[in-house]
């Protein structure tokens, strides 16, 4: 059985731009994965192409076949999440297996800095 998982410091989902992401992932499969990458991204949908931009990645190459390790990631001052009729832009944080990418994936809403509008 395979289980991968991530949880955030305080349980926040929602940020400001510019603040730190931090967290643990945890994974169990039944041989070792090649690596376990925290990655964290942007990504627009609606109409149109979609679009995704990954602005951190935290990498952990031959990891045990299980384990668990803490991340901390850095937001940018942009893009923050929005949502138009047309397009909206939304960030996440992605723990992903390799090669197999096996994903857990947590949703989170970026503000703009104290200050901006």
């Amino acid at each position: 059985m395979s289980e991968i998982a991530a949880s955030l410091t305080d349980d926040r989902t929602t940020y400001r731009a510019g603040e730190r992401v931090e967290g643990r992932a945890l994974w169990v499969f039944p041989t070792a994965p090649e690596a376990v990458e925290v990655r964290l991204f942007w990504r627009t949908s609606g109409k149109g192409d979609d679009e995704l931009g990954v602005v951190a990645v935290h990498r952990v190459d031959l990891p045990d076949a299980a384990g668990d390790e803490s991340f901390a990631l850095e937001l940018p001052t942009r893009p923050w999440t929005w949502h138009g009729k047309l397009v909206s832009l939304d960030w996440s944080i992605e723990v992903v297996a390799l090669p197999d990418e096996d994903v857990f994936r947590i949703d989170l809403e970026v503000l703009p800095p104290t200050g901006d509008a």
